[in-house]
């Protein structure tokens, strides 16, 4: 019986022997044919596709008719990857065409289609011809942010179909150049933005579509041109002293002057008007539609630093140095203390122009100091307030004027020496408090009720007889002024005070 029991172990064991070399017979692995069923397709990571997010946001993409997932190839149509892809699993996702990231492809487009880098196939866009493509805005000098961010310039198609940008080199007359090297492309009157830095976060709130290096723009004196295949589809050149690019704001083409003649006259281009992002951004608008020009033409001949007419600046000086009539002097440094600076004149309620252009406030320095100003606070009781941001001097006994609009031919003829906003004068009654480094300056508290004379269309003044910190506190020592000035309203803004007949 147990030669029985062990002839049975030896059959069996034979048997399991046959059916080759133990575990080889079996694959473990997956081939590369395996790792091309469809349950690879979803739940890998989209970047893998090599899809850029920032470039081609103009890009429009029709309806492909394949769906999500569906890589539109089988197995039997991807070559066998060369030996250092051996490994790598093939993925196309939603991408209907290029790369699959293995040697292989996703799919090829339709005749009369390309494929852009995220693998849609859109209509092949036309080429650019002169004058298709025209420079519509341009930020040569951003304040908020430093210019290696904040510099921008838009174009605009002007044509009824889509162009594209793939090669369009752009470049000005001293050597700076760099060429587009993406497949992108701009619809059919739509704007696209090229900026040095595509980061919102840091180039000021700008959206930009395609990032360059190593091309600048001059605040002075410098060019934009487009050259497409040799030849040349816009250009603009600017310089002083027919062109003054603005401080903090984009040099801005209407829309009625949006072609590649007009573009070329300097007094077409007005400074933008609107902010990027909100409070605290400088002026533009990248990437939407220009407004029309107000009319007013920044001016700087001469003139290297201070206000530019229009509400900007022709430029800033230099650490330890201030703006004086345009030029940059070595700054005084003198900083104001209590009783220093007193508000000496202010026009709360114009008739003869508009509250939002006419307003202003005339500070007096009382000291036999010069006097720089900058980061003084001008504030009220409420949340108007305003930080003088630049180096603004009041020479010893002498007057400066801040206003709200430092257009002499719409804030009612005041020559304005700081432009300021975010700050109101209530017609009735109101508080303006002059600050620095924390410290109170001075304040007026005025108020209708308490005996104050406001006046429609007349500044009141401050008595030069009276002229104090403490004693400018008193209603009594303010009066309604009876001079007129350009606008035909009341009062001497930059001048002495009149005496009160009281």
């Amino acid at each position: 019986m147990r030669n029985v029991v062990v002839l049975g172990a030896i059959l069996i064991l034979a048997a399991c022997s046959s059916g080759g070399d133990g575990d080889e017979g079996v694959d473990l692995k997956r081939g590369p044919a395996d790792a091309l069923t469809s349950s690879d397709g979803p739940g890998w990571p989209k970047d893998q596709a090599g899809t850029d997010g920032r470039q081609g946001k103009q890009d429009i993409a029709p309806d492909s008719g394949v769906k999500p997932g569906d890589t539109g190839i089988t197995p039997a149509d991807v070559p066998t990857p060369p030996p250092d892809l051996v490994g790598c699993v093939p993925y196309c996702g939603t991408k209907v065409c290029g790369s699959d990231g293995c040697a292989g492809s996703c799919g090829s487009c339709k005749t009369g289609e390309m494929c852009l880098e995220s693998g849609v196939c859109v209509p092949t866009p036309g080429e650019p011809s002169p004058g298709a493509l025209v420079i519509t805005e341009i930020m040569v000098n951003p304040y908020s942010v430093p210019d290696s961010d904040g510099e921008w310039f838009e174009i605009r198609n002007t044509t009824p179909g889509a162009l594209g940008l793939h090669q369009l080199t752009i470049r000005d007359n001293d050597g700076e150049d760099f060429t587009v090297d993406k497949i992108v492309q701009v619809g059919p009157g739509e704007h696209f933005v090229f900026g040095r830095n595509w980061d919102p976060n840091k180039n000021g709130g700008a959206g930009v579509n395609y990032e360059w290096s190593g091309f600048t723009l001059s605040n002075t004196q410098d060019e934009i041109v487009l050259e497409y295949k040799g030849f040349e589809v816009d250009r603009v050149e600017w310089f002083e002293p027919l062109w003054s690019a603005p401080v903090g704001a984009a040099m801005s083409l209407p829309e009625a002057k949006q072609n590649a003649a007009d573009n070329n006259i300097a007094d077409h281009w007005c400074p933008a008007s609107e902010t990027i992002a909100g409070p605290g951004t400088d002026l533009g608008s990248p990437g939407k539609a220009n407004p029309d020009c107000a009319g007013c033409f920044p001016s700087c001949e001469g003139k290297v630093c201070g206000p530019n007419g229009c509400g900007g600046l022709c430029g800033q000086c230099g650490t330890g140095e201030v703006c004086k009539q345009g030029s940059c002097i070595e700054s005084p440094g003198d900083e104001p203390e209590e009783g220093d600076l007193v508000v000496n004149e202010f026009l709360a309620n114009p008739v003869g122009v508009k509250d939002d252009d006419g307003e202003w406030i005339e500070l007096l320095n009382l000291s036999d100091k010069t006097l720089v100003l900058k980061d003084v606070v001008v504030r009220d009781d409420g949340s108007d307030s305003f930080t003088i941001d630049q180096e603004v001097v009041v020479e010893a006994y002498g007057l400066v004027v801040l206003g709200k609009n430092g257009d002499k031919d719409t804030n009612g003829g005041v020559s304005v020496d700081y432009v300021y906003s975010g700050f109101n004068l209530a017609n009735s009654d109101d508080e303006i408090i002059l600050e620095y480094d924390g410290s109170l300056i001075d304040e007026v508290k005025y108020d209708e009720d308490q005996g104050w004379l406001m006046q429609d269309g007349a500044a009141l003044g401050l008595d030069p007889w009276v002229a104090d910190y403490e004693l400018n506190d008193l209603a009594d020592a303010w009066c309604p002024a009876t001079t007129p000035f350009a606008s035909g309203d009341l009062g001497s803004p930059g001048e002495e005070n009149e005496v009160c007949p009281y």
